[in-house]
């Protein structure tokens, strides 16, 4: 049977664009990859032009990164690739990507609820004024599901004084029997120079824990997601593999040069 689900005018659009490509198109700006997804309506969740993808080594893999086993999307995928007959090719290929327990978890809603101190601590990372005591900002949250969405764990800079990679104390506080969800001040630095401080949130749903915890998480992370609107990176990490630098920087789509003062 047909969902009735309608398919948004910008999805239509994006498509015509990928389908005919002229020569005196501007190379840097051709569509790549579209990842769709099901809100009220199919809708575009994420463009990725040619531009955003200078720094990836690997397209293929970037995209196969992007399928998560947690959720349910659709993709627009333009191919390049060599035959050993006729050479280069560049073919359009649509995806549909429904990995379990996403086909269960993408149709529900947990009904957990979240706790006002996450918004609250949400609010004070989101907005970090000149003024604030730098020894009392919060860099890191760690929540878990206890009835509601709860604050496990709170590391502020004062508590990384002696730390020397932050970003490695981040992937250590990822244990491979449990979910949870993180926020995370990240610092790092561009191959331009620039400085910047982005907060990022991640749902850690390692394939090693308890089937039905990871069951939770996934149908739980939209209330999350609704808390913590306008967050930067929003990533969904399965294996402790996909915290690392390289993968991690990818994910930030940006060119990144150093990662909380340590080489990426």
């Amino acid at each position: 049977m047909a969902s009735g689900v309608q398919v948004a005018d910008e999805v239509k659009q994006i498509f015509n664009v990928m389908k005919v490509v002229k020569n005196d198109d501007d190379e840097k700006e051709r569509i790549r990859i579209v990842q769709l997804w099901i809100d009220g309506e199919i809708k575009v969740e994420n463009i990725y032009r040619e531009k955003d993808l200078e720094g990836v080594d690997n397209v293929f893999k970037f995209i196969k990164d992007l399928m998560r086993p947690d959720q349910s999307r659709y993709f627009l995928y333009d191919c390049h690739f060599d035959t050993k007959e006729s050479g280069r090719k560049e073919e359009l290929i649509f995806m549909m990507c429904c990995l379990f327990p996403s086909h269960i978890t993408s149709k529900m809603a947990s009904g957990v609820k979240v706790a006002d101190e996450v918004k609250q601590i949400f609010n004070a990372m989101k907005v970090v004024k000149s003024d604030d005591d730098e020894k009392e900002r919060i860099r890191i949250v760690v929540l878990h599901i206890d009835v509601e969405i709860k604050v496990e764990k709170i590391y502020r800079q004062k508590d990384l004084e002696d730390v020397e990679d932050v970003y490695k104390f981040v992937k250590n506080l990822m244990l491979a029997d449990q979910c949870r969800y993180f926020l995370y001040d990240c610092h790092f630095e561009t191959k331009e120079g620039i400085k910047k401080e982005e907060l990022v949130f991640m749902m850690w749903a390692p394939g090693t824990s308890v089937l039905k915890g990871r069951m939770q998480y996934a149908s739980s992370k939209s209330a999350i997601q609704k808390t913590t609107q306008g967050v930067k990176h929003v990533l969904e990490v399965n294996d402790i593999e996909d915290m690392d630098i390289d993968c991690f920087t990818d994910r930030l789509k940006q060119k990144v040069s150093k990662l909380e003062g340590h080489a990426a």
